[in-house]
């Protein structure tokens, strides 16, 4: 981008190889890791066992506990709730080795795992639902932002078709994520990831996937006490009452 760096962080399901959403912007902050979390939260089933894999940033186990905690009940008693990490999710994060050569880091794979949150009896029975023959690692991202890059090609390294927002950016990210998952037959799974999750029956072309209709749910104005303003009077004539 002109004048700095994208960031874009992606989460992918190991199972179906699905991928789940992501994020762009400017820095390598707190902010985009925090909204991948979220993201993340609302895919997943907080029910059932979940090994979450990711690298050595101290964010993620700041944005998953703020994501994934439960409350604990108060059983009549006053006072905030107190707030626990539930004992079927596991943060496992890979802790890669890189080396300085010049200006530039070689990585030089993951030098070890490291147990952020989570016990560490729940990783046995997590170990056998994986397709990865028990190895935690981020290897399928990895290899969905190799896919990414080479199929967009604002997301290179060094390219002429620079992107000046992180808006434009973040559609490119959610368009070709579509076409990954509704339209691309994966090589392992024979079949496209949204078929291997159940979402969808058959493998849909771009045409069909662009021309998929949702109805959105018609917008109403905040409650709020005494008169609206001019303003917001223009708007609820706008989108309320002429709909």
């Amino acid at each position: 981008a002109p004048g700095g760096k994208h960031w874009v962080t992606s989460a992918l399901s190991s199972t179906y190889k699905l991928w789940l959403g992501g994020h762009v912007s400017t820095s390598r902050n707190a902010s985009l890791i925090d909204n991948l979390c979220s993201l993340v939260s609302k895919c997943c089933d907080h029910k059932k066992l979940l090994l979450i894999a990711t690298d050595g940033l101290s964010s993620y186990k700041t944005g998953i506990r703020k994501h994934f905690h439960k409350k604990i009940p108060r059983n009549g008693k006053t006072g905030r709730s107190s707030y626990c990490f539930p004992i079927n999710i596991v943060l496992v994060q890979c802790i890669k080795n890189y080396v300085r050569k010049g200006k530039r880091y070689l990585c030089y794979g993951v030098n070890h795992c490291n147990i952020a949150l989570g016990t560490p009896k729940a990783i046995p029975f997590l170990m056998k639902k994986l397709n990865n023959k028990g190895v935690i690692h981020t290897a399928f991202i990895e290899r969905f932002n190799a896919t990414m890059r080479s199929s967009i090609h604002t997301f290179t390294r060094r390219s002429r078709s620079v992107v000046k927002n992180t808006s434009l950016s973040e559609k490119w990210l959610y368009l070709f994520g579509g076409f990954y998952n509704f339209c691309r037959v994966h090589q392992s799974l024979k079949k496209t990831p949204a078929q291997a999750s159940g979402i969808v029956n058959q493998k849909l072309t771009f045409e069909e996937l662009t021309l998929i209709h949702r109805s959105i749910k018609k917008w109403t104005p905040p409650k709020k006490k005494g008169r609206p303003s001019k303003k917001e009077q223009i708007l609820i004539d706008r989108w309320y009452n002429n709909t």
